[in-house]
């Protein structure tokens, strides 16, 4: 177990076998795939959606153990008129993104100028199990044009919340997504 403190505070304790993407000038991976294009900065990945249905794939063969990772956590800004993302996923057992039940759809706030943090919560997910090979982010679901921004992508044992962030849903409510805003206007405060 260890202690330390995260990105914008975050006080992270005992998180192993943590996956992480932070859009720090690279897209670590991940690839555009459908109607998005996009630009790396030093601290975000911005993207504008060019059509329906955008999406994005992580990198491929993750590994991720879905029995010990059950939290994506995705810091996103939504400037879209869109009220709902995605995730999707594929397993080494059932290779086919999104089918089986794989997938969740999750609540955004609607065209906020913030960043917030989704907390995707898929401890209750039967179809979040064995090996996650990748993942699909779908950041706006029924939005044809717009821009967005992420910050970035963790999947962990456990929800990371620091003292800037506050709550407005909880995951018992039905949607298995727990939505935490950030009370900063910047990629980092």
């Amino acid at each position: 177990s260890f202690a330390q403190t995260g990105k914008d505070g975050a006080k992270i304790v005992s998180v192993p076998g943590l996956v992480e993407w932070q859009f720090t000038g690279t897209n670590n991976g991940w690839t555009l795939a459908n109607n998005l294009t996009g630009v790396t900065n030093p601290s975000t990945y911005d993207l504008t959606i060019t059509g329906a249905d955008p999406y994005m794939f992580s990198p491929a063969a993750l590994a991720i153990n879905a029995a010990n990772l059950k939290y994506v956590t995705i810091r996103m800004q939504n400037s879209v008129i869109d009220n709902e993302g995605q995730l999707m996923w594929a397993t080494v057992a059932d290779p086919a993104m999104g089918t089986n039940g794989k997938s969740i759809n999750f609540s955004l706030f609607l065209t906020h100028i913030g960043y917030n943090e989704y907390v995707i919560d898929l401890s209750a997910v039967a179809a979040w199990a064995g090996t996650i090979t990748q993942l699909r982010l779908d950041p706006a679901n029924n939005a044809a044009a717009g821009t967005t921004s992420i910050d970035y992508i963790r999947v962990t044992n456990q929800v990371i919340v620091n003292e800037y962030t506050y709550l407005t849903a909880n995951a018992a409510a039905g949607t298995n997504t727990l939505t935490v805003a950030n009370s900063g206007l910047n990629a980092h405060g």
